[in-house]
């Protein structure tokens, strides 16, 4: 049995507002964070889900570098157009820094670029392969296709130490800000409230 609908209730209003700051990096991380618990969890299809991991990492860094870039660095619109690694230099010059692209975090946001540079640039390649193995090694290799050079460079540890860098950077770049300019770059956040309006 249900109760009688509240017409009260029905006919009152509520003004709601609402503010966020939205940076695609959060979402970006979101969906490479995800991907990556699926793969450590060997979901079907936990090569797709490195594959997600990791590029979705690499689309986060440029997101990272607009977002910084577009707050902080003047005349910002001259940069749009460049590399993904142009941009993390600007903005971090822009912050005194350096970056040392032999060294990690830098190192992997270095390999992330290429990789999604070779993701969105694939090109065909005609696979053969020829090996004399054991018959129980042929067994437990029976079902495996050969490998591109694209596909050797997806698994898991390139898509932890992907999501890894991508936390880091986020972690550097929001160091040279202060906390109150920080809000919606570190974390995505947003406030709101609501007013009964009475008739």
């Amino acid at each position: 049995m249900t109760s009688p609908p509240n017409h009260r209730k029905e006919k009152t209003k509520v003004k709601v507002n609402r503010n966020r700051d939205f940076h695609a990096h959060h979402m970006l991380i979101g969906a490479a964070r995800v991907a990556l618990e699926d793969a450590i969890n060997e979901k079907p299809g936990y090569f797709y889900s490195q594959l997600a991991a990791i590029t979705f990492s690499a689309l986060a860094l440029e997101a990272m570098a607009n977002s910084f870039g577009d707050e902080f660095v003047p005349n910002w619109k001259h940069f749009e157009n460049s590399s993904p690694q142009a941009k993390l230099i600007v903005i971090n010059k822009h912050f005194g820094k350096d970056i040392d692209f032999d060294a990690d975090p830098w190192k992997r946001a270095y390999w992330l670029i290429k990789i999604r540079n070779k993701i969105v640039h694939a090109k065909p390649q005609v696979l053969k392969e020829e090996q004399i193995l054991t018959r129980d090694k042929y067994d437990l290799k029976e079902a495996r296709k050969p490998k591109s050079s694209l596909e050797q460079e997806i698994t898991l540890n390139n898509a932890k130490k992907s999501v890894e860098a991508a936390n880091q950077i986020l972690q550097m770049l929001c160091d040279n800000i202060s906390a109150y300019e920080a809000f919606g770059f570190s974390s995505d956040s947003w406030e709101g409230s609501a007013t009964v309006i009475r008739q």
